[in-house]
């Protein structure tokens, strides 16, 4: 890594500054800055993927509709809105979906990316946000990540010269309160059929025992699993036809938990409370 000195002359005073890299004109950002999201603030995004033979074009609308911490304020929690279209060579129509899913950030004031940054700059993109960016390049590949102060990530471009393979991930409009950037990409509500929120727990919060019913249809193929922070499984079990099940979740330490739901319709998320 190359590193140059830069000496300032005050009177009385020799200061000596070592820089080893030009392009941190910023501090390298926090987990809680960059996923630093508020309620109805707005994504889009664009995912494309090429290899001989076979490729796809995705776009997700993607809204936060609630957020909350977890009880040692360490995690973050954020509720989303999703819906997706989805175009490719073997299916050229658009496909939609919609779903609703948590997901979460935890170790909210280590540095993003465990720290391994190449470059640090308030972007000309972004409205000027804060953009941290990660290279990993060999003979054969190119792919960097990037990610925004509020905006998320990791944002990507992978491209391999050798097997003529091309994936990027990227964000092309966010709206934030008042603030907006980029061209939206609507994926139409018309055509899509969604994954209603049907999944419903009690009580909850909950000491030993909780209910978990479902609405609409179900099969021999309908999971629910119960996660901790951590994202380590602690249950797992099959619905046994019928729309009620009933768990016993005695043995869980006081806490917050993920319950996801997967039946053939899509995947619901749902927080559960353990006191």
């Amino acid at each position: 890594m190359k590193k140059f000195r830069i000496c300032i002359l005050f009177p009385f005073v020799f200061i000596q500054l070592t820089f080893f890299n030009v392009s941190f004109c910023q501090s390298i950002s926090k987990v809680s800055e960059i996923y630093n999201y508020e309620i109805n603030d707005v994504f889009h995004l664009e995912e494309y993927g090429s290899a001989p033979g076979s490729g796809f074009s995705k776009y997700y609308n993607i809204q936060i509709t609630n957020k909350y911490f977890s009880l040692d304020n360490d995690t973050l929690f954020y509720i989303r809105d999703i819906k997706t279209a989805i175009s490719t060579n073997i299916h050229p129509p658009l496909v939609y979906e919609a779903y609703t899913d948590t997901v979460y950030y935890n170790n909210l004031d280590s540095l993003i990316n465990t720290g391994h940054i190449d470059t640090v700059f308030y972007s000309s993109s972004y409205n000027g946000r804060k953009e941290n960016t990660a290279l990993d390049t060999t003979e054969w590949d190119s792919n960097s990540y990037g990610f925004i102060d509020g905006c998320g990530g990791p944002y990507y471009d992978y491209l391999n010269n050798d097997s003529f393979v091309h994936h990027y991930l990227k964000l092309i409009y966010f709206m934030k309160g008042t603030e907006t950037w980029g061209t939206p990409y609507y994926v139409s509500i018309n055509e899509i059929k969604t994954n209603e929120q049907n999944i419903s727990i009690f009580p909850n919060p909950a000491h030993d025992k909780i209910t978990i019913a479902i609405n609409g249809a179900i099969s021999r193929e309908t999971y629910v699993s119960i996660f901790n922070l951590q994202g380590k499984k602690i249950i797992n079990t099959r619905f046994q036809n019928q729309n009620t099940m009933q768990l016993d979740v005695n043995a869980l330490a006081k806490g917050i938990y993920i319950v996801k739901v997967q039946r053939e319709s899509g995947v619901e998320n749902k927080k559960l409370i353990i006191k």
